[in-house]
């Protein structure tokens, strides 16, 4: 079976030369099986199609392709229409993985129990920060994204509502549509809801563990995980349903810290309420951050590290519920078709 793994990028010259080097590394013979690698980049301006073009001469069946657009989505759809593999594998310059990962891919599939199968994340920092450091521990942790793939690594293949990245078979692909280009965000999880309101199922392997680097700054992790709330909006309103009952845990935290924080004011229970529930929050977020901390070894065990994991929490849970209940008010309640250009930076 040829494969076509589709790497959408832009700007992503510091990880994109590890990505395809541990891709190259898998154990199936990309030449021989007529199998292609296609980058798709949205006209790179800092040394990502360089890198790119020293690879592919090395390598034959990597190609650079064109994408008119900075977005990965349009990117995605541009190397479906080029890709001539029989199985898509869809994979992210952000990480790494494992030498298995495609062979893995190919075997599942081959059994035919699931229209998209994917392995989990192992999150590592985007640098050597302690910054970056903290910003991946939360996102390592149950507390920072709940019990998801983020997370979820042990364990035998289970079915779920989405996977990392993705793979299909091409009739799949064909058969129930390609990328909606109208979510810069969370056109994964577009695609994933579509699949199973067609009775489809996907499938996760805890076993096959990508390596994803994280943002390894707070403004960046704050702006991904806001667009995260904001684009779920998108998706229920487009399919009706809720994606999961999970995505409505920041949302509803923030709005009752936000009512509870205004009915103090006026209300001594209310003060009383705001002041429980604050506490218990806080509680939380400070037991978690200090059994990080205590894992932590060498420079990161650091006493500035444990603040910045606090704040790192602080900034998931607010910078998604803010965005989710910004998203609900804008594309559920007064259905905005043409969302703001902002929303549409840094996707990557």
């Amino acid at each position: 079976m040829r494969v076509s793994v589709l790497i959408p990028t832009y700007q992503e010259s510091k990880y994109i030369g590890r990505c395809l080097e541990s891709l190259v590394a898998n154990d199936i013979d990309f030449a021989g099986t007529g199998s292609e690698i296609l980058v798709i980049d949205g006209h790179s301006t800092d040394g990502t199609r360089d890198i790119v073009t020293d690879l592919a001469q090395r390598h034959p069946f990597i190609r650079l392709i064109d994408n008119p657009d900075t977005v990965q989505v349009v990117g995605l759809n541009v190397g479906l229409k080029i890709a001539t593999g029989d199985l898509i594998v869809r994979c992210d310059a952000h990480s790494e993985y494992p030498h298995n990962y495609i062979p893995e891919l190919l075997k599942w599939h081959e059994k035919g129990i699931a229209a998209n199968i994917g392995g989990c994340w192992i999150t590592l920092s985007g640098d050597d920060s302690l910054r970056a450091h903290a910003i991946a521990a939360v996102m390592r942790h149950p507390l920072g994204v709940g019990l998801t793939y983020r997370t979820v690594q042990k364990g035998c293949e289970r079915f779920v509502d989405t996977v990392p990245f993705g793979s299909w078979r091409r009739e799949t692909l064909d058969k129930f549509g390609h990328f909606d280009e109208e979510f810069t965000r969370a056109q994964d999880l577009e695609h994933n809801v579509r699949l199973r309101q067609q009775g489809q199922k996907i499938l996760m392997l805890p076993w096959l563990r990508i390596r994803y680097f994280a943002r390894e700054t707070f403004d960046k992790a704050a702006s991904m995980f806001y667009q995260y709330g904001y684009w779920k909006n998108k998706v229920n309103r487009k399919y009706g349903t809720l994606c999961s009952l999970r995505q409505l845990i920041p949302p509803l935290f923030v709005l009752g810290f936000a009512a509870l924080f205004i009915a103090s004011f006026f209300s001594s229970a209310a003060r009383w309420c705001f002041a429980a529930y604050t506490t218990i929050y806080l509680s939380a977020v400070l037991v978690s951050s200090v059994f990080i901390h205590l894992r932590q070894k060498g420079p990161y065990r650091s006493p500035v590290f444990f603040p910045l994991v606090v704040f790192a929490f602080f900034i998931t849970h607010f910078s998604y519920g803010i965005g989710y209940l910004r998203g609900f008010v804008e594309i559920m309640l007064f259905n905005r078709k043409h969302l703001d250009e902002h929303l549409k930076d840094n996707t990557r």
